[in-house]
């Protein structure tokens, strides 16, 4: 389970260098978890920790809708994937992936993490 804690504070980081770190440690913390890119972990800082892990992270390329399917996949397997894309490409060229794979196949309980 994921606790949230936010003190009103602002995080001088980047959103870029939180999601970076927080995506290993989410996978160190759980095995169940596996990481899934459309090839921007140089971006945001992620490839050092895939290249070690290659068991735990996929880099799909540049195939946004695929990669939720993959997700969707392992999510049906008992995994909790994170998928990680820009935002216009996970909000319009993904969501057949998630209607079909995800949700027309009954696989509501287990949703992939989207990021």
């Amino acid at each position: 389970m994921m606790k949230i804690e936010y003190t009103g504070a602002m995080d001088p980081r980047l959103c870029k260098a939180v999601l970076g770190e927080t995506i290993p440690k989410l996978a160190e913390a759980d095995p169940d978890v596996i990481y899934l890119d459309a090839d921007l972990m140089n971006c945001i800082g992620t490839a050092k920790w895939a290249a070690a892990h290659p068991d735990r992270a996929i880099n799909c390329g540049i195939a946004e809708a695929n990669m939720v399917g993959v997700a969707c996949g392992l999510a049906s397997a008992g995994f909790k994937p994170i998928v990680h894309t820009f935002g216009p490409f996970a909000s319009r060229r993904c969501y057949d992936q998630l209607f079909l794979s995800g949700g027309y196949a009954k696989n509501e309980r287990r949703h992939p993490y989207a990021l």
